[in-house]
């Protein structure tokens, strides 16, 4: 009898123990490091991330702090001081894309059983990349609302057609957080990469003629075209850039870096570049130059010599025009002045 108690309580003892292992572990697990929430940390500003607090602060960097800056800062405060950027505040659009990171993160670990699930997995190319992008893609769209500017649209076509660049937010981030959610070619690729690293994606942005689009490219894994320039996501292979939006030659190709994943100071020539538009199509002609000129330094191949002589050319032909009208107005009012004191005044007449 003594002995079964004792095999009893010894049960009961090693049944206790097992339940505190199990306890212990659970508690563990619910402790663990979430490396999610380690990137959107990170994207806030820790020791391994550089956080400019101006556009001036951004360009005094050197290239390794460069590497260091969230890509969704750097395009922020190259919108400084542009049109449309009046109430640019990028702290607080910088907490809405950590937030919206959240959502994707929380959105897509609860759709993971997707990726194994018969009814689903073909779908997703049975591939971690594809999937994982086209739930960001989805949760953007979807639940934050992020759609292309209709005002950039041709609406007998329905194709996007060319716009003055008058107003930073169709083309930066801050008019993607912004009320309207709406963004363009420019910005929508930018807050993919911004969102994805958040979330420890290996997301690059990438370059063809007059268009930006994002890639996945895991050095050693997959590599995938992310386009989300519109409603959806598609991920297109690199020939589909070489006819689209227009046809380009493999030359034109290697002379520009087009169709290859940028590094952060060709990032920051590419939106320094659309600061450069913005000061051109508002007239702002002598600081369009001096932003080209500050691209072409960064990133030689990405923003070529030949831009910044565009750029010349027409501040200058805009002088000698703004000249030749002074010189001729100058000429008018003499000829006016003088014509008019040909004349007897009115109240002469008479008087002799």
């Amino acid at each position: 009898m003594i002995l079964k108690r004792l095999r009893r309580f010894r049960l009961i003892d090693w049944f206790a123990v097992l339940l505190s292992t199990l306890a212990i572990g659970v508690c563990l697990w619910s402790m663990r490091p979430d490396p999610t929430k380690r990137h959107l940390s990170k994207s806030r500003g820790t020791d391994a991330f550089v956080v400019p607090t101006s556009f001036g602060g951004l360009l005094a960097l050197n290239s390794q702090d460069l590497g260091k800056v969230d890509i969704a800062s750097m395009n922020l405060w190259c919108a400084q001081g542009l049109p449309g950027s009046e109430n640019l505040n990028p702290a607080l659009s910088l907490r809405t894309l950590d937030d919206w990171a959240r959502r994707v993160r929380d959105n897509t670990e609860r759709h993971l059983y997707r990726l194994s699930d018969p009814r689903y997995a073909d779908h997703y190319h049975r591939s971690q990349a594809y999937f994982r992008c086209e739930l960001m893609l989805q949760t953007l769209q979807e639940d934050c609302r992020v759609h292309y500017n209709s005002k950039l649209v041709d609406p007998r076509t329905g194709l996007s057609t060319e716009w003055p660049f008058v107003d930073s937010r169709d083309f930066f981030l801050h008019g993607i957080v912004g009320p309207d959610r709406a963004g363009s070619c420019s910005s929508m690729p930018v807050l993919y990469v911004a969102i994805g690293r958040r979330l420890g994606y290996p997301m690059k942005l990438v370059r063809t003629a007059d268009h930006l689009f994002c890639r996945w490219d895991d050095p050693s894994g997959e590599q995938i075209n992310v386009e989300g320039s519109g409603n959806g996501f598609s991920a297109f292979p690199d020939e589909y850039y070489k006819s689209w939006p227009r046809p380009l030659t493999d030359q034109q190709i290697r002379a520009n870096g087009f169709l290859r994943s940028l590094d952060p100071a060709e990032e920051l020539a590419v939106f320094i570049a659309m600061r450069g538009h913005c000061f051109t199509d508002t007239g702002r002609r002598s600081e369009a130059i001096a932003a080209y000129r500050q691209a072409q330094r960064l990133a030689p191949e990405v923003v070529p010599q030949a831009l910044v002589f565009q750029a010349e050319v027409a501040n200058a032909a805009s002088a000698a025009a703004l000249q030749a009208h002074r010189i001729a107005s100058e000429r008018l009012t003499e000829d006016i002045l003088r014509r008019q004191s040909s004349f007897r005044p009115m109240g002469a007449l008479g008087q002799n």
